[in-house]
């Protein structure tokens, strides 16, 4: 491998087909011919690198970055789905790469990645890529993104959307949960904290995203009262 290395090191040689050496080449060698950019961009290439590596490597995606653009997307990337599917979630990913694999991704995240920023979530959102179960629920509480809770709620099918309901008035009504989407932006005083846990009744004086977009929609449903 150091002799390898060593010899792509001094080659400026463009490579048109990797399948041609990919058996004997390592994951780090590879990575070097896409750090050096003397691989051809074409999805064949694409694909090796997919298959040989665990993960992309900042060498890989920044040679995408460099090299892949809207023209020359279609012809490299409508056979790589898999490779869009995870660079979706991957926050290293430039903005401009994320707005063309993004056009390529066939397969909802099962798992928000913690460190994705808010502005690409709403994005994935948007374009309804973000599956709907209570891991990614969770997340987005931690971050206080309360309003995304609210799209992503209500972006799945009925049955979709009453199960998660259900599970989260279940696990946290009466605890965490359901208290801090109600009190994210309302005072104290506009809700009745101890009426919500032991009559199941909320106050509400001001309407805001959490109320209006997460749980007045279901209040009636699950037996809580909403007194405006």
């Amino acid at each position: 491998d150091e002799y390898k290395l060593k010899y792509a090191e001094n080659n400026e040689v463009l490579i048109t087909n990797l399948n041609t050496i990919k058996d004997i080449i390592s994951d780090k060698l590879l990575n070097y011919l896409f750090y050096k950019n003397i691989v051809k961009l074409t999805s064949e290439n694409i694909n090796v690198h997919s298959n040989m590596a665990i993960n992309h490597s900042k060498a890989f995606i920044r040679y995408l970055e460099k090299n892949l653009n809207k023209d020359n997307s279609v012809d490299i990337l409508s056979d790589s789905k898999i490779l869009c599917n995870s660079l979706i979630n991957n926050p290293v990913i430039s903005d401009k790469l994320f707005d063309i694999v993004i056009d390529y991704t066939d397969k909802k995240i099962k798992k928000i990645n913690t460190d994705l920023s808010r502005s690409r979530i709403n994005i994935l959102l948007k374009r309804k890529l973000i599956t709907v179960n209570i891991d990614n629920i969770e997340l987005l509480m931690n971050h206080s993104y309360f309003k995304e809770i609210g799209i992503l709620i209500h972006s799945d099918s009925q049955d979709i959307e009453d199960k998660i309901i259900t599970q989260l008035i279940k696990k946290e009504l009466s605890n965490d949960l359901i208290y801090e989407l109600i009190n994210s932006d309302i005072s104290d005083e506009n809700v009745d904290f101890k009426n919500c846990h032991e009559n199941k009744t909320i106050k509400v004086d001001e309407w805001d995203r959490i109320a209006q977009g997460i749980f007045v929609p279901y209040a009636k449903k699950y037996g809580v009262t909403v007194d405006v």
